[in-house]
Parts: structure tokens; C-alpha cells; sequence
């Protein structure tokens, strides 16, 4: 009953878009120019085809969403660290000034939403009744904001206009669809008809997505009529210089300047993509105009074809071009087959859809492209995995960056609450993906019958509707069931066993779906048997149990997942069931070998001098739950061996909010004195937390780490020279653009001491752009019996770093360059003070404020107390250089208690400096926006 239901519903389906409100709009618009303005009286028509009565309407007025920084768009902007519109000016941002609304021509009353300032909503003085219809006329003025901050808007020669206009907010499904903003490329508006009539300064071109009905020109200024039956939002570029060219396929308008390098091929490479897109969608959609930008792709490229600058990039840019134009045009034209689409809740379908026909493009005419291109025929190259990948793999590895960093959501989670990787990369890719693979599974003919559905397809539930329609086979659903799950996928082959007359393989699935995967046995790189599996299985293959090299999983047709390695096994090697693979520097996760991946290594510091060496590791593009790393290097100054040796085994667990449990070892001995070796072990146990909500900044870490120390010196030997300590750490941090705060509590407890230790950091950003820095730092002796040695004592200016946790070049240093080293730990004094330390408690406040740009001024206060002794406060103060926050930083002290600096000999010796060779921290500076 429920399927005939359902059956029902979709064969009216076409008269339930149409059932909804209709709306007209007729435009007359004026460009300023010199004022960044358009002057727009407006004309809305709204007719009311539903059962359903109205008594308020809503109105999308996105361009005010630029108006200021509390809007949803700029707490978008600062959730993805973009500080840029949080600080513009006035003069940059836009908004929407409302001279006058008419309802019938009688004036009415109009406001904006709270927290939603670019919706508009107003309360009709009569209902609005079923098959009514009513017309607003709208005054108003559009302040256009700088094209900076989203690629939309202005600069001195080219203006882009996108979802400028009031428009009536979609009511579907008896309800109104609400959305802000958010430069997601997600307006889920309903197609309307559209007349525009432009007025604009003569010395610029005007194109558009909509039809040009004519133009004509005046002395001073240009007009141009447009119009259009079925269209979304409206387009429209004024530029100077046009590049833009027009081009003519299957009856449709197609404008485009993508094709700049292979000019003379793009008509023929159009009609080709337009062309694969009307029979794979079988479509009759022509009679159609399209404006296809380079801004557009910009918007949403293509992860991978960007990585490169176009001197170095390993694909031809006649290939680039044509996929910029295949990856724009299909996702704007899916768009246009989709009605009544809610964009923002359903970006995976359209986004994945278009990620589909891209693969499948790729693979009809560019059957051999590989994932890195030409580089794949150089020599030193084409030996390694990833130079073996064929281009469509890298769908496949991307989406599975997230997944292995258990920072991926599910597929179906709406636009907005997407981190930005998985938004525009890892979602689309990952159901792209998919869907490629129920494809295989299904058969081409019962995924061509979903596709000629697709415009009836609204959610997840829909797709799950046709896929069942449209094939009987076993666990079908389940892949689209999938898309609703943030759980991991993870096939494994268990156990092989060969028979007389065969090969049995036991093969298992962590997954809280039943998803069909394909056993395969592989011979010289090639499937010659294969058959589908569910869940647990045992599959049995009669074939003499020496013809094939391996059995795999999925080996041609991948699905993500968060472990590949037990994905295959050899049928001839006897060590760890696969053959061994040793190669320089990084290559891709290779689950037919065991890997084993060297680095040539160099490290430098003031003892140890240049050291050179190797990394032995595993860590492969991928990341893995268990990774080694092991580098030696040979001390150039102390002619000796140094190096340190890390292990660390992660379980994730996706449904709760410890999403990680981190067991790691890590070993190091180097010098850290003229003829002094340390050596460190410390195991280590953390608990990670955060919330569900994966844009969320807000993490928690409890770990506790045992430290054991040696070092070689006779100047110590009589004091403390070895020992252990006990680490019980709690970490606190939610680190944002605007507003950053860290609390560490850490209890640390040895023989002869015990210590409690507090401090926070709080930052803020204002929007005149200046930074205000806080630290407070509380760190007391609970149980203190060390004699004549201050070595574990707290430090006002340079702490002894027993636990030798800091990259100091010359930790021991405590004159010339070296000792000037800054890193921001106890005290954080930036003055070097003598007899500054303390063997009972320490309370210090460190504070800076942004004066210009990157220079800040800081002042520091501390309070410090010896046992049986007054307790004494100190003070210092100065400038600050704040080229790369917490990277990259230049102290220049102006005095302290102790003294007046800035009129000194040696003053150039009391500049502090901080600097971060740590690629990794390097690394988290660049991506934090993403991920």
C-alpha cells in the first residue's frame, strides 16, 4: 500500500511543482558606477496556486546580506577563518536600502527578521487565498559590495551580479523555505519569469544567463531589455572587456570565457559536453541561455586541477579548459532540470550528480588520464602508486581525506552545517562516487531508468524510492541508505584458504548498512573472477589456486574507506601476506603491499649542528590508525647518531562525542648542551573530544604522559641529572577568527615535587581590526623537597623546559642570538630579568593590543613568590611585530622593572623572536578555513 502510494505521488509529481506560488517579475534597473549603486523599481507578481490561505509573505533581500558583520553571511565568513569582511569598512560591504513597498499601490508595512537580516517579511492586511493573486511594487537601492569577499560584486572594471534582487522566498511543501545568504551557491528559489530593463554607463558591456531581447545606446548611457520564462536567478555581468564568447549548441545559448587557450576546439568541446548531458539525462531541454564563467568555476573548482600553477600543472590546458567548462555547465545545468529543490538541504544530490557525470565524461573520453597527469611517464615518478591512479581515483581520495580524519559528515547533512572540505569537495565526491558504484552494481539500464526520474527526486527518501523501482538486486538501497550515515565503511578480507579445486575467502564489513562489495581474484593487475558479496561472507572460487596473485576487494570500483590495507591479500607471499614496497618520500595508500616509506631528513640546532639523516615511516597520503616513524641523523658537530622514533595507534569512534582515543610513543636523544646528550621516552594516552556539530571549535583533551629523561653532563651529574615524571593533562580550546580562548590544567608529580599548573588564553578581534591578546598563567608547588637546585623551578623569562617540549635551537643559551629565542611558556616575560625564578608559586598576566596592522604593544605583570621569602612583582613592556600569529613574531622590548631599554648599547640583544620551522604547524595555519 505504501509503495502504490507513493507510485501515485510521483506520477502527479509534475502538478505539484506547478501547485505552489507563481511569481513574475519585472524590473527596471539603473547602474551608478561612480556610486556602486543600482536604482531599482520593482514590480512582483505573486499568484497563490495552493489549497493553503497566506497571511504573511517572505522575501530573500540577499544583498543586504552584506550589510554588516552580524549578518549570517559574515559569521559564515569568520567560522572559516576569513577575516577579511569582518574587518572592511563600510564603504566595501553592501546593502539594500528600502525606499518604498506598495501592496495593490496602497503602501505596507515591512520588516526584517532578527538574526536574519537579508530575509524581509511582511503581514498582508488580508489572507492571500487559494488561486489569488496580488502584486507588490518595491522602491529601492542596492549598494554593491566589493567582489572581494565572495566573487560577486564590484571592482573598478567588472561587476558581478547574482541574487541582487528581492525575491519572494520558495513556499513548498505547505511551508516557507527561510535561508540566508551564506555564499553557498545553495538559492533554492522557484523558477519565475523574469523581465529586466538595464540602464547603465556606456563605456561597459552587459551580458547575461537571461535572453537579450534588444539594446539600443544614448549619448551618455546604454539600455538592454532581457527576459526569461524559467529561470532561477538571474545573472548579469557589466565589464569593460569583454572576453566573454557566445556559442550556439542544440538550439541553446551558451556564454562562456573558459576557453581561452584552446579557442578554436571550444565549439566543438561544447557540443560534445552538451551533447553527453542531454542523453544521459535524456533531456529535451533546449532553447535555453546560459552564462558559464571562469568565476563560476572559481566558486566551486575542481580539487586537484588547482594544486599546481599552470607552469608546473601536469595536465595540458586544452584538458583543464574543458573539464573547468564540463564541471560548470553540468552543474548549472542539473540545476535548471531541478524544480522546487530545496538546494540547501539536498546540495548532495546536485553536487554528487555532477561529480557522476564528470567521472563518466572522464572515463568515455579521457579513458587514459591519470591522476597526476604527465608526470605519471617520468621516470622517477611512474614507479610510485599515485603515478598509477587513474584520474577518477582521485575522487575517491579526496573524499577519503575527511573520512580518515574522521572529519567527514553525512552525505545528506544540509549545505550550511557542511565544513567547508566537505562542502565543496569531500560530499560531492563521495556521492559521486556512489553513485559510479551502485551504477556498476545495478547495471547500466536500471540506473539510465533513476536518471530519467531524476527531476521528481527531491531527498534522499525519493532515490531510495527509484532505486528500488528500478533494480531487485540484494543490498541496492542500502548504498543510498549510506549517504545518511556518518558511520565508516570498512571491508576486510579475514581469511583465505586454498582448496583442492579453489580458493575460499572469508571476508567481513564493519558497517552499520549492508553494502555490496565485490570479491575479485587479481592476475598480473587484472580481474579474472569476481563475484558479489554481503556482510560476512565466504566466497568460493573454483579455479587452480595458483593462477591468481591476489584477492581484493573492490579493486577497479572503490567505495571510501577507513581502512583499505585489509582490503587485499596475496595468494604468494609469505611476509605479512604482501609483498614489501619501499620508495622515497610519499606515495599513495597501496593496499596490495606492505609499505615502507623513506625521507631524506635534515634538522639543525646549535649542538648538533646541520644533522642529516632518513625517515623511515608509513604515513602515506592517506592517513592511517597506526603510523611509525623512525629518523636517525648522523650530528655533524658531536660526530654521533641522534634522532627520535614515534608511534601512534588512533581509534576513532564517530557516534560519540570522544571521537578519538590516542595511544602514541615517542623517543628522541639529542644534544642540548656542547657534549651533552638527552634522551626521552614518553608514553602517552589522550581522549579527544568535540561536538557533534563538526563546524564547532570547541575541543577537549584529557591524556596523561609518563616522562622518562637522561642526560649526560658532568655539570648536573651531582644534581638531576635522570629522572621521571607523571603528567595528568586536561586541554580546553575553542579557537576561532574573531574570538580564540585555551584553558590547560595540568598536574605533574616527580620523587621530590609536585607541581599544579593553569593557563588560559583569550583572544579578540575587533572590527577596526585590532588584536587584543590576553594569557594568565598560574603554575604552584603542591609538595616541593629539591635542595639547591632551581632546574624544575617556575621562570619569569626562559623556563628550563625539563620536559623538553619546546623547540628551542639552543635551549642552554643564555647569551647572543640563540638565548633571544621566544617561545611563549610560564611567565612569558619578553625583558630578561635575572633571579627570576620561583620554587613556590608564580602569577603572571601577559597582554597586547594591536596598534597598526601587524604591530601590537604589549605589557606584561607577574607576581612571584620563593618559599620563605616576601613575594615580589615584576612588569615589562614594549612593541610587538605580529607578522604570522603564534609563527612568526618580533619582540622589541622598551623597559621593565629592572630597567629602561630602549636607550641601551646592546639593546639589538634584548629583541625576542619567534619562529616556527614546524611543517605541520605550518600546515594547520593554511588549512584551518578548511578543515
Amino acid at each position: 500500500m505504501k509503495t502504490f502510494i507513493k507510485t501515485f505521488f510521483f506520477s502527479i509529481i509534475p502538478f505539484t511543482f506547478y501547485a505552489q506560488l507563481t511569481t513574475k517579475y519585472a524590473v527596471d534597473a539603473e547602474l551608478e558606477i561612480e556610486n556602486k549603486l543600482i536604482k531599482i523599481n520593482q514590480k512582483l507578481s505573486i499568484k497563490n496556486n495552493n489549497h493553503h490561505h497566506l497571511d504573511t509573505l517572505f522575501f530573500n533581500d540577499w544583498a543586504h546580506s552584506y550589510s554588516n558583520s552580524n549578518t549570517p553571511l559574515a559569521q559564515k565568513f569568520a567560522e572559516e577563518f576569513d577575516r577579511s569582511f569582518y574587518i572592511s569598512s563600510k564603504k566595501s560591504r553592501g546593502r539594500t536600502k528600502i525606499n518604498s513597498i506598495f501592496l495593490n499601490n496602497e503602501p505596507i508595512e515591512w520588516d526584517r527578521l532578527n538574526n536574519q537580516n537579508d530575509i524581509l517579511y511582511t503581514v498582508l492586511p488580508s489572507r492571500l487565498k487559494s488561486f489569488d493573486s496580488i502584486s507588490f511594487n518595491i522602491n529601492y537601492e542596492v549598494t554593491i559590495p566589493d567582489k572581494q569577499f565572495t566573487g560577486y560584486g564590484f571592482n573598478k572594471n567588472f561587476i558581478y551580479l547574482k541574487d541582487f534582487i528581492i525575491s519572494l522566498s520558495p513556499f513548498n511543501d505547505q511551508k516557507w523555505v527561510i535561508q540566508s545568504n551564506l555564499n553557498l551557491n545553495d538559492n533554492s528559489l522557484n523558477k519565475s519569469e523574469y523581465f529586466f530593463r538595464w540602464k547603465y554607463p556606456k563605456n561597459f558591456h552587459l551580458l547575461s544567463s537571461m535572453n537579450k531581447l534588444n539594446s539600443y545606446s544614448k549619448e551618455n548611457f546604454k539600455a538592454a531589455n532581457y527576459f526569461k520564462k524559467d529561470e532561477r536567478s538571474p545573472k548579469f555581468i557589466f565589464s569593460k572587456e569583454n572576453k566573454i564568447r557566445e556559442y550556439n549548441s542544440n538550439g541553446s545559448k551558451i556564454l562562456t570565457d573558459i576557453f581561452q587557450k584552446s579557442d578554436d576546439l571550444a565549439h566543438l568541446k561544447i557540443d560534445r559536453i552538451h551533447n553527453f548531458l542531454l542523453k544521459n539525462l535524456s533531456s529535451t531541454q533546449t532553447n535555453n541561455s546560459y552564462l558559464i564563467t571562469s568565476f563560476d568555476y572559481d566558486q566551486r573548482p575542481l580539487y586537484g586541477l588547482n594544486l599546481f600553477p599552470k607552469i608546473l600543472s601536469p595536465f595540458d590546458q586544452v584538458f583543464i579548459e574543458e573539464l573547468k567548462f564540463l564541471k560548470t555547465f553540468t552543474s548549472e545545468y542539473i540545476r535548471s532540470q531541478l524544480s522546487n529543490f530545496n538546494f540547501r538541504e539536498n546540495h548532495w544530490l546536485s553536487e554528487g550528480l555532477t561529480i557522476y557525470f564528470l567521472m563518466k565524461y572522464i572515463e568515455l573520453y579521457h579513458p587514459k588520464q591519470m591522476f597526476v597527469g604527465k608526470f605519471s611517464k617520468v621516470p622517477f615518478i611512474k614507479n610510485y602508486h599515485l603515478s598509477k591512479l587513474s584520474f577518477n581515483k582521485s575522487f575517491t581520495l579526496y573524499s577519503e581525506l575527511m573520512l580518515r580524519r574522521s572529519l567527514h559528515q553525512k552525505a545528506n547533512t544540509p549545505n550550511n552545517l557542511l565544513i567547508k572540505f566537505n562542502e565543496r569537495i569531500s560530499t560531492p565526491y563521495q556521492v559521486g562516487v556512489l553513485l559510479t558504484y551502485l551504477e556498476n552494481y545495478i547495471g547500466k539500464s536500471s540506473f539510465n531508468s533513476i536518471l530519467k526520474n531524476i527531476y521528481k527526486i527531491r531527498n534522499i527518501e525519493d532515490l531510495i524510492f527509484f532505486v528500488k523501482q528500478n533494480t531487485s538486486k540484494k543490498g541496492s538501497d542500502n548504498l543510498i541508505k549510506y549517504l545518511n550515515s556518518k558511520h565508516t565503511l570498512d571491508n576486510k578480507i579475514t581469511k583465505v584458504i586454498k582448496l583442492n579445486n579453489g580458493i575460499s575467502v572469508f571476508t567481513d564489513q564493519v558497517s552499520n548498512e549492508s553494502i555490496p562489495y565485490e570479491v575479485a581474484l587479481i592476475k598480473d593487475n587484472n580481474v579474472i573472477e569476481s563475484k558479489w558479496a554481503h556482510g560476512n561472507s565466504n566466497t568460493i572460487f573454483n579455479i587452480k589456486n595458483d593462477y591468481a596473485d591476489y584477492v581484493a576487494i573492490n579493486p577497479k570500483i572503490e567505495l571510501p574507506e577507513i581502512n583499505k590495507r585489509n582490503n587485499w591479500r596475496s595468494l604468494d607471499s609469505k611476509f605479512l601476506n604482501k609483498p614489501l614496497s619501499l620508495k622515497f618520500f610519499k606515495d599513495s595508500e597501496d593496499p596490495s603491499k606492505n609499505q615502507l616509506l623513506i625521507n631524506p631528513n635534515a634538522f639543525y640546532n646549535l649542538y648538533d649542528g646541520a644533522a642529516f639523516g632518513a625517515k623511515f615511516h608509513n604515513k602515506t597520503l592517506q592517513r592511517r590508525p597506526f603510523v611509525f616513524i623512525l629518523e636517525p641523523s648522523y650530528s655533524t658537530i658531536e660526530k654521533t647518531l641522534v634522532g627520535s622514533v614515534m608511534t601512534d595507534f588512533r581509534y576513532y569512534n564517530d557516534s560519540r562525542s570522544n571521537f578519538l582515543t590516542q595511544l602514541s610513543f615517542f623517543g628522541s636523544s639529542f644534544h642540548y648542551a656542547p657534549n651533552s646528550l638527552y634522551k626521552i621516552a614518553v608514553p602517552t594516552l589522550n581522549f579527544h573530544f568535540r561536538p557533534l556539530d563538526l563546524r564547532s571549535n570547541l575541543r577537549h583533551v584529557i591524556g596523561f604522559s609518563w616522562y622518562s629523561i637522561q642526560r649526560e653532563s658532568l655539570s648536573i651529574r651531582n644534581s638531576t641529572p635522570n629522572y621521571s615524571i607523571g603528567e595528568l593533562k586536561y586541554k580546553f580550546s575553542n579557537k576561532g577568527s574573531v574570538k580564540f580562548i585555551t584553558l590547560e590544567n595540568s598536574f605533574e608529580f616527580a620523587k621530590n615535587f609536585k607541581k599544579l599548573i593553569f593557563e588560559m588564553q583569550y583572544r579578540k578581534l575587533f572590527k577596526s581590526g585590532r588584536l587584543f591578546s590576553s594569557r594568565l598563567f598560574f603554575g604552584s608547588f603542591l609538595q616541593n623537597n629539591i635542595d639547591n637546585s632551581t632546574y624544575f623551578n617556575f621562570n619569569l623569562n626562559k623556563p628550563n623546559d625539563y620536559l623538553f617540549e619546546y623547540a628551542y635551537i639552543g635551549r642552554s643559551e643564555t647569551e647572543g642570538f640563540f638565548s633571544q629565542q621566544f617561545i611563549l611558556n610560564e611567565g612569558g616575560f619578553k625583558s630578561i630579568i635575572p633571579n627570576t625564578s620561583s620554587n613556590q608559586w608564580l602569577l603572571s598576566v601577559n597582554l597586547s593590543i594591536g596598534v597598526w596592522r601587524w604591530i601590537e604593544s604589549y605589557v606584561d605583570l607577574a607576581i612571584l613568590k620563593n618559599q620563605f621569602y616576601k613575594h615580589e612583582s615584576y612588569y615589562d613592556y614594549g612593541l610587538k611585530i605580529n607578522l604570522i600569529p603564534d609563527y612568526f613574531e618580533l619582540y622589541f622590548p622598551a623597559g621593565s622593572s629592572q630597567e629602561y631599554s630602549i636607550n641601551k648599547e646592546n639593546y639589538f640583544s634584548k629583541i625576542r623572536f619567534v619562529l616556527s620551522l614546524n611543517t605541520k604547524d605550518i600546515s594547520t595555519f593554511f588549512t584551518r578555513r578548511w578543515f
